[in-house]
């Protein structure tokens, strides 16, 4: 009667160490693969386009009652705006090509997010001068990375570099799922050396993004002992 008490009472937790078990080495086997996933495969950088700000700027532009004075600062806003994005996006691509060395690297515009995640392979990647290269064609898995903002319910609203899978998901531990940008140092170079602020911004978060990936992936190798 004892022993039949004892297994009764003991199977739920037995069950759950189980359970715990399988959840830890699903977890390890995930991790393992990111590994080969960021070595192999690659990151694809969703590279910022605010094509939804410049085409309602140009609505407006189009279509909106303005004034001649309100009519020339809105154009010139939104010239100011296109040559900001362009470049940002050829400093991002730029400096993943100087700084970044752990694996394969591609580009594409954010708005072609629904043809990478698709069936179509290729015709979207773009070439070092942001032109659509048919030649490059989509790995079969990679990082998804792109410039966004953290979640504020998790933890303080901050820009950075959020990091999913193909699916966009979350990394599994122990890969980062954001790098933020160091904006203290930003603020600081805005004020003493405003020329080369912004570089210096995306340079460091750049190779922080390199250097965690890089501890990431060599705690997994540690822990199977390659």
């Amino acid at each position: 009667m004892r022993v039949l008490f004892l297994l009764i009472f003991l199977s739920p937790i037995f069950l759950q160490a189980q359970d715990r078990k399988a959840v830890k080495a699903e977890e390890q086997r995930q991790a393992l693969e990111m590994v080969d996933v960021v070595q192999e495969g690659g990151i694809v950088v969703r590279l910022t386009t605010n094509a939804r700000k410049i085409a309602g700027m140009q609505e407006v532009l189009d279509e909106g009652e303005l004034t001649s004075l309100n009519r020339s600062r809105l154009k010139a806003r939104m010239e100011t705006t296109i040559e900001e994005t362009r470049a940002q996006q050829e400093l991002i691509v730029s400096l993943m090509r100087d700084v970044y060395d752990l694996g394969p690297v591609y580009f594409i515009f954010d708005t072609t997010l629904v043809l990478l995640q698709g069936e179509q392979t290729s015709g979207y990647f773009l070439n070092d001068d942001l032109e659509v290269d048919p030649s490059i064609t989509r790995p079969d898995d990679f990082v998804i990375a792109r410039i966004g903002y953290t979640d504020a319910a998790t933890t303080s609203r901050a820009e950075a570099m959020m990091l999913t899978d193909r699916e966009q998901q979350a990394l599994p531990a122990p890969f980062p799922n954001a790098i933020t940008f160091n904006n203290l140092g930003y603020a600081l170079n805005r004020l003493l050396a405003p020329d080369i602020a912004e570089r210096k911004r995306m340079e460091g978060m750049i190779e922080r993004l390199r250097n965690k990936l890089n501890v990431a992936i060599n705690t997994m190798l540690d822990s199977e002992g390659r």
